[in-house]
């Protein structure tokens, strides 16, 4: 019948885990090719991290590793409240293509964490090309829970590499595809949304 009702709703709430997140970001030169209208991949991926730290908590931990053939890590690992803000990171594109580099550096930002739930966040739009590789880094530096997103399209961004890292952690691995329009520029900030989803094991929405 047509009226009012009281419902009362009970449910129990899950405490969010405290993070620690390594981002371990591709700035090779291949980082300054075009990805929709005027942007580079470059432009995007500035703009991909800067709503991925918006996002994190103030008490979460946050690193920034950078890699072509050297690696940088403009932000060690600290509170995202205490850290730079993200324009300050030096992405410029040059070199080549050290993925393992990063991943090391990135694990030993991790090792320094004060929060027990760690993981690591690798971009690269290119396949490796600097030892040592991936699969040459020490197996005990890649226990942590690694996801990557990988800027291109299979077999361009040693997605074979990156997903036995991956899998092997719990982690995931996301190939954009060819994002060279402006429909999709936004992607690539979905991806990094989607990924800090899982490493805080919050629920996001997924489109088709």
């Amino acid at each position: 019948p047509i009226g009012d009702y009281h419902v009362d709703l009970e449910a129990t709430t899950v405490p969010r885990e405290n993070n620690a997140i390594a981002l371990v970001l591709d700035r090779s030169g291949s980082m300054a090719d075009p990805a929709g209208g005027i942007s580079t991949k470059s432009d995007l991926l500035r703009n991909a991290i800067q709503v991925f730290r918006d996002l994190m908590l103030s008490n979460d931990e946050i690193a920034v590793v950078t890699f072509d053939n050297l690696v940088d890590t403009p932000i060690t690992i600290r509170q995202v409240g205490t850290a730079p803000a993200f324009s300050t990171i030096d992405i410029t594109p040059r070199n080549t293509t050290w993925i393992g580099g990063g991943i090391q550096q990135g694990a030993v930002q991790l090792a320094g964490a004060t929060h027990t739930n760690r993981s690591m966040i690798v971009l690269t739009d290119g396949n490796e090309n600097v030892h040592p590789y991936i699969g040459e880094i020490d197996p005990s530096l890649l226990t942590n829970r690694t996801y990557a997103i990988g800027f291109g399209v299979p077999g361009t961004v040693s997605d074979a590499a990156l997903n036995q890292i991956t899998s092997n952690s719990h982690g995931d691995l996301i190939i954009t595809g060819n994002i060279s329009t402006n429909e999709q520029r936004f992607d690539l900030t979905k991806y990094f949304v989607q990924a800090l989803a899982g490493v805080t094991k919050m629920d996001v929405i997924l489109d088709p």
